[in-house]
């Protein structure tokens, strides 16, 4: 997706994990530089669409979650 939309790509970092306890579950956690950004993602129709084809692949509707960033700890 960021090869496809280029300069148009908001996010800042996506991370894919796999639950441990329950293989076959996956989050993904896509960070943003604000929640405007974010919101401008949503609302983008490249966005929808690459959201309809992510969908297609699951079990059941994905769920999302607005989050705000309390802390970050970096590690080294």
């Amino acid at each position: 997706m960021r090869e496809e939309r280029g300069d148009d790509f908001l996010a800042v970092r996506s991370t894919i994990t796999e639950d441990r306890e329950r293989r076959g579950h996956y989050y993904v956690v896509v960070e943003f530089d604000s929640y405007e950004e974010a919101m401008k993602n949503s609302e983008d129709p490249a966005t929808g669409k690459f959201s309809a084809m992510m969908t297609e692949l699951l079990d059941g509707a994905p769920t999302f979650h607005n989050l705000d960033v309390v802390s970050v700890m970096e590690g080294r």
